[in-house]
C-alpha cells in the first residue's frame, strides 16, 4: 500500500524482500526503499513503524538483509 501512495504522489519507492533479524533469528520481511529529490534515500517498515536515512551507512538498518542473509545498509 506504501508503495501505491508513493506512486500516486510522485515519489520514486520499491518494495524491497528480505530477511530481518529479531530475537528469535531470521525471518522473512518486506520493507520499501524512498528515494527523495534530493537524493536522500529511505528505508520505510510500516509494520515496525521505522523511517531510517540510508543514504549512508547506519546501524539503526543493521537488521534489514538480502534473502541470502547478507547485510544490506550497514556493514
Amino acid at each position: 500500500m506504501f508503495k501505491i501512495l508513493c506512486d500516486e504522489i510522485g515519489i520514486k519507492a520499491s518494495i524491497v524482500r528480505g530477511n530481518m533479524i529479531d530475537m528469535y533469528g531470521f525471518s522473512g520481511h518486506v520493507w520499501n526503499e524512498v528515494k527523495l529529490s534530493n537524493g536522500k534515500k529511505l528505508l520505510v517498515d510500516t509494520q515496525n513503524k521505522k523511517i531510517i536515512d540510508i543514504s549512508k551507512s547506519n546501524p539503526r538498518a543493521a537488521t534489514y538483509f538480502d534473502i541470502d542473509n547478507h547485510a544490506l545498509y550497514y556493514r
